[in-house]
């Protein structure tokens, strides 16, 4: 009896032993993966995870204006065409919750210039998705998550066992250690102005033809998305509370494939009380562009970019102050 309670307290011994030296391991190792990869992480300066996020950070005093927004942004605004410098950090493929949340850390790093010019996708506030859908592309950010508080919230709100998971450091980089090693070992610092342009092809006409089959199919607004409302309401509030001037616009369309009166009647209320300028391109349409400057729907090509930027140009230097800037 007496040796079976040895070798049994003996055993305990050994595998509390074992689990002190897995935990030990995994301490270390995660805080020498995490130390790697936050210094891979400082070094890239190109590409959409978080590269180009680093880009401006390291550069925002040459910057009088920065971008953001969806492809109909990144794609469709060329900084050439402004008046005042400005970098284009808009992301392509990315909901509100992204922009709002790299808003929320270039406040956090003082690196938010005089103007901010966000671009709003109208039908993201009337297309029915759910709060957790809303603010899915906070993941997109994690890498800051327990630095930056907006983005950290986010990715609690919509995963309950965030703060457990992320009680490894290293977590934060799941899914973007190749991304990160190849930008910041692999290629250079990008170069330019943030603006990708979408040039002429002879394909757009065609993709402009089809979607034209389909013009005057109006789908219905499913409901004001409350979470957009309150992605928006954030955007302005970072601004004003870091003394940047907020600029919202839309880009335009083709023709609308969207009931878009509840959006465009809350956005109006809303921009209108708050002081905020608002330029929509879709109600306002510029007369210049035509079918060739057209990349599908809802993109121009590089002509019609080219446009559109000018506009956009033209609109700001009558809201924005002479001086100051």
């Amino acid at each position: 009896m007496e040796a079976s309670s040895s070798i049994s307290n003996s055993d305990v011994k050994k595998n509390l032993k074992l689990l002190g030296l897995f935990l030990l391991f995994l301490v270390v190792g995660n805080a020498v993966a995490t130390g790697f990869l936050e210094y891979a992480y400082a070094r890239t300066l190109a590409g959409s995870s978080g590269g180009r996020l680093n880009y401006f950070l390291q550069n925002h005093q040459k910057y009088k204006a920065v971008i953001l927004g969806n492809s109909r942004a990144h794609r469709q605004i060329d900084p050439e065409q402004l008046f005042l410098p400005t970098y284009n950090l808009a992301h392509s493929g990315m909901d509100s919750v992204f922009h709002v949340g790299l808003l929320s850390e270039l406040a956090r790093q003082n690196a938010l210039p005089s103007v901010v010019l966000l671009h709003l996708d109208t039908r993201f506030f009337v297309t029915g998705r759910n709060r957790n859908a809303v603010l899915s592309d906070a993941g997109h950010l994690k890498q800051l998550y327990g630095k930056n508080p907006e983005i950290t919230r986010f990715i609690r709100e919509r995963d309950r066992f965030a703060e457990l998971k992320y009680l490894l450091t290293a977590y934060r980089f799941n899914g973007k250690v190749l991304p990160i090693l190849k930008n910041a070992f692999a290629s250079a610092p990008e170069q330019g102005n943030g603006y990708q342009a979408l040039d002429p092809s002879p394909e757009d006409m065609g993709r402009v033809k089809e979607a034209l089959g389909r013009k005057g199919e109006v789908e219905p607004g499913k409901g004001l998305s409350e979470a957009e409302c309150e992605l928006l309401r954030l955007a302005v509030k970072i601004c004003h509370d870091n003394n940047a001037k907020l600029v919202c616009f839309t880009g335009p369309v083709l023709f609308p494939d969207y009931d878009l009166t509840e959006a465009k009647r809350f956005l109006d209320k809303e921009l209108g009380a708050e002081g905020v300028p608002y330029f929509d391109f879709q109600r306002d349409a510029i007369a210049e562009l035509d079918e060739t400057m057209w990349r599908d729907q809802t993109h121009l090509n590089h002509k019609g970019a080219l446009i559109l930027s000018e506009e956009l140009s033209r609109r700001l230097k009558a809201v924005l102050p002479k001086s100051g800037l």
